[in-house]
């Protein structure tokens, strides 16, 4: 900027050949004025331009939010659980992808993610954008079973036999386990969550995934079934 630069030539030699002179000194006082001012000038431009980007910016993040939220709603559609999985399971929350579910069976950390796809039985059919977040959901769930749970072993399937809409299994497996080495599908009953273990376990997971979770369910609608108190 040149403004630094500027001398109030010739009134600088002026005055110190006159000191004191008024005219010199009301002259030179009113240039710098004028450079004050300039640069004043250039500094609201600047400020207004920066405003004006800001604007500009938040527009288009907000513009993309309700992009997100239209396409979201496109993709969910009439997605509703399958009653089987409403039934032995429970409610953890909604990641951005998936719901996710605590299956109601003591023996196991045991968690299934449902994408919220409606008519979705295969990952195939999921678009590509989706199959990413699904692995990426998926990936962070498997960490927490073997960071936090302390997993030997992690079975992660997708089966659908009895229950067609998708949905991947995630299971904590230990060498002492009931079912080990075997799988655990169809080995016996489950056995259901004391409530105050099943609330441990629910804020488990939930301070895992923090920020990344929503839709949380209140106390109340965690209850356990099935006779477990």
């Amino acid at each position: 900027m040149l403004f630094g630069t500027i001398r109030l030539w010739p009134f600088e030699r002026y005055r110190h050949k006159v000191p004191g002179n008024p005219l010199a000194v009301c002259i030179e006082q009113q240039c710098a004025a004028g450079v004050r001012a300039l640069i004043d000038g250039e500094q609201i431009v600047h400020k207004r331009k920066d405003t004006a980007n800001g604007l500009k910016a938040e527009g288009a993040r907000r513009t993309k939010q309700v992009s997100n939220v239209i396409r979201e709603s496109e993709l969910t559609g009439n997605f509703e659980l399958h009653p089987r999985l409403a039934a032995d399971c429970l409610v953890v929350g909604y990641l951005p992808l998936s719901q996710l579910l605590l299956l109601n069976d003591a023996r196991y950390p045991w968690f299934v993610l449902v994408p919220a796809r409606a008519e979705m039985t295969e990952v195939f059919e999921l678009d590509e954008a989706d199959q990413q977040q699904l692995w990426r959901e998926s990936a962070r769930l498997a960490r927490y079973l073997k960071d936090v749970c302390a997993a030997d072993k992690i079975n992660i399937g997708a089966l659908g036999n009895l229950v067609p809409q998708l949905h991947v299994h995630h299971i904590a497996r230990f060498t002492d386990d009931p079912a080990w080495p075997g799988p655990v599908w169809g080995h016996s009953a489950a056995v259901p969550y004391e409530q105050a273990v099943v609330q441990q376990r629910l804020y488990s997971v939930r301070d895992w995934f923090a920020d990344e979770l929503t839709g949380v369910p209140l106390t109340g609608e965690t209850q356990c079934t099935d006779g477990s108190s």
